[in-house]
């Protein structure tokens, strides 16, 4: 899809009408005599109708004073990001929505060649915060409209990628977002300075990996990884490939399934990971390292790419996780102890675990309604990160009192063991077993 004239100057018009912070800080920057301007993504965005939340804004001079005079009037939280480089931000919300704001001051003497700097054409706009805002020309010196209306990624110069590599990412992240071809000299500059990729900084790749799996058709922005041989670094496995898979075929319904997924658990499939890490992102991970043989890849996770250990907890199970243990879910008795106890003793990541063997191994296997009712019956009971026993150690040792702590526990986890057979299903049950089990040489 090309977005031909899917842009629109009105919607930027609106916004910059009905934008009480943006006219505010226009009437703050005139009140000190500082110019500023809006640049970047966020008039993109605008043109295309899309929701903005991050806003950049570039001044001649240092921006901070400004940005925390106008931050305090508006009730919002400033903070530096850089402070070296004068760079800072302020928090604020519009509505349920959490607006960004980042102040920085220009990379040049002037904003056309400020522009030049930048990364991609699409992206190298300005508009002067000058009240009225609605009446102010767009700067648009490298042409991006055009090459938005004609769906191009275009880098702004021939240093672009080479003055920050990572906006190779950046850029593929662009054309998996917003379905743009790549120009002819900019995929020649990508295959050309994609090594120095491993020069930045582990966070940032991280961020752009997540936010191209967080897109619509995430295989195309790992199709794209792939073509330029940023895959393996990526994930961390010199056996990862996107062409030629078998597991493509597969996509498009594990795809359907992580949705229904999404509806049936949807504060589940809310949660995020390294801020922009979804479990759908996760999953898709783990299916391209389980699909390619890759092992062990999780240290090299966290050291390449920055995971957190939460992230690289799931990833790592699910990798080496047997799917044939989940079939045992169907000797289990009707019984919300033994469910939970069961789902717990998978080890870590038990949920992510039975979803991925539910959505990726064996769709259907085993009925969605009894998938959710474990993990309810799991997230009703864990406590402290355990399901609490039957019978405390205290309880057990007031019945034989001869017992040591590591027989007790030994004890605890046998209990555990029968009420997942159905052996047992009370407290009463329990001391009973117990009772039977009297002789320490039993233990």
């Amino acid at each position: 899809m090309m977005f031909g004239m899917l842009y629109d100057m009105s919607h930027l018009q609106r916004y910059l009408k009905d934008s009480l912070h943006l006219n505010e800080l226009a009437i703050a920057a005139a009140d000190i005599g500082m110019s500023c301007w809006l640049v970047g993504g966020a008039l993109r965005d605008l043109f295309l109708g899309r929701p903005v939340t991050d806003i950049d804004i570039a001044a001649p001079e240092d921006p901070s004073p400004l940005a925390r005079r106008w931050a305090k009037s508006q009730g919002g939280h400033w903070f530096w990001l850089d402070k070296e480089r004068l760079q800072s931000r302020v928090l604020l919300r519009s509505g349920k929505l959490p607006l960004t704001f980042d102040f920085a001051p220009l990379r040049a003497p002037s904003i056309d060649r400020d522009l030049q700097l930048r990364d991609f054409s699409i992206n190298a706009f300005a508009l002067a915060l000058v009240a009225p805002l609605s009446e102010q020309p767009l700067l648009d010196p490298l042409q991006g409209l055009k090459d938005l209306q004609n769906g191009i990624l275009r880098q702004c110069s021939s240093q672009s990628l080479l003055d920050d590599p990572l906006r190779i990412l950046k850029g593929i992240r662009h054309c998996t977002a917003l379905d743009l071809a790549i120009e002819k000299e900019t995929t020649e500059c990508m295959k050309k300075y994609a090594h120095l990729l491993s020069r930045s900084a582990g966070e940032r790749k991280r961020t752009e990996l997540g936010r191209i799996l967080a897109a619509e058709d995430p295989i195309r922005g790992l199709s794209l990884l792939d073509k330029y041989d940023l895959l393996e670094g990526l994930l961390c496995s010199s056996k990862v490939s996107i062409a030629g898979s078998s597991w493509l075929e597969e996509w498009p319904q594990n795809a359907a399934d992580l949705d229904a997924w999404t509806q049936r658990l949807p504060d589940l499939f809310a949660q995020t990971f390294d801020e922009v890490f979804t479990r759908k992102s996760l999953y898709l991970i783990t299916k391209i390292l389980r699909s390619s043989g890759a092992v062990n890849v999780a240290s090299c996770l966290r050291e390449r790419i920055r995971f957190s250990r939460q992230s690289v907890t799931i990833i790592d199970r699910l990798v080496s996780f047997c799917p044939d243990t989940m079939l045992s879910l169907d000797l289990l008795p009707d019984s919300k102890r033994a469910r939970a106890l069961w789902l717990h003793g998978l080890g870590k990541a038990p949920i992510d675990q039975l979803l991925y063997f539910a959505i990726f191994e064996q769709p259907g296997r085993i009925p969605a309604d009894r998938i959710s009712a474990v993990i309810a019956d799991y997230t009703g009971l864990l406590t402290a990160g355990r399901i609490p026993a039957l019978l405390s150690g205290s309880e057990i040792k007031r019945l034989l009192p001869e017992l040591n702590d590591k027989q007790i526990g030994t004890l605890q986890a046998m209990i555990n063991q029968a009420e997942m057979t159905g052996e047992i299903s009370s407290v009463k049950d329990a001391k009973d077993y117990l009772l039977a089990e009297n002789s320490i040489d039993k233990i």
